[in-house]
């Protein structure tokens, strides 16, 4: 869409919103901004004055779903990325009525693309149903339930906040008890920040680390989220059949 232009306030690089702080240059372009868009339900509080800015031009593209304790990572299960794009579709073509037929038309178009992987995945990811996972952080509860897994222990409460030897003793216990039941757990780190705290679970524990990704950051380009999902999709059935043998 040639008339209208999209800034990106966290750096594709940031990651999760809890590492991203607010700068002068950021507020500046809020001010200037027309429509604001965020996720909402907490992951951008450390911008409350933003809000209070944008009221009426403010697209939240969480409001309404349901959460589970208030976990904001909504976009992680596909469906809930769904909901996100009918949502900020439906404040764009509010906002800015003059393009709401153009927002209408890319949003069924990837809509139906995401269908398509959504699909896909449960199809290829059916057959480990019920498996358990590690997760690195809050992340998942979403995915999980999508795709039938149980979340098994969680290594970091908060992205980048390490856990202690106490809790890092407890999710390792955990771990034996569930595998000297007969069961297997597989082990997610995440690819935007230190797997020191897994490899430490891996050591003790004898499973190996794998890397499931949350989809916060990557490249700009429009198919970035269906291939990070499609790789996920890999990784967890190359994973779930390695920790079989």
């Amino acid at each position: 869409m040639d008339d209208v232009e999209v800034s990106l306030l966290a750096p594709a690089e940031t990651g999760c919103l809890h590492d991203y702080q607010l700068t002068t240059a950021d507020m500046k372009l809020i001010e200037k901004c027309d429509i604001l868009v965020v996720n909402g339900s907490g992951m951008e509080d450390f911008f409350d004055k933003a809000f209070s800015l944008k009221k009426n031009s403010l697209v939240v593209a969480s409001d309404g779903f349901e959460l589970f304790d208030g976990n904001p990572h909504v976009w992680v299960s596909v469906s809930g990325a769904i909901y996100e794009v009918q949502k900020i579709t439906k404040g764009l073509c509010l906002l800015d009525s003059k393009n709401s037929e153009k927002y209408k038309k890319n949003s069924l178009i990837y809509i139906e693309q995401l269908n398509a992987l959504e699909q896909k995945m449960k199809t290829s990811l059916a057959p480990f149903a019920g498996r358990k996972i590690i997760t690195f952080h809050e992340a998942f509860p979403y995915f999980a339930k999508e795709f039938g897994f149980e979340i098994s222990a969680v290594i970091e409460q908060e992205p980048g906040t390490v856990p202690s030897a106490k809790e890092l003793s407890k999710i390792i216990e955990r771990i034996k008890f569930v595998t000297n039941l007969g069961e297997d757990v597989v082990l997610f780190a995440e690819p935007q920040y230190s797997s020191n705290a897994a490899k430490i679970i891996a050591n003790e524990t004898g499973l190996s680390v794998y890397e499931l990704d949350p989809c916060v950051n990557g490249r700009l380009e429009k198919n970035a989220y269906i291939e990070g999902m499609e790789k996920n999709m890999v990784v967890l059935m190359n994973a779930f059949s390695e920790e079989k043998k």
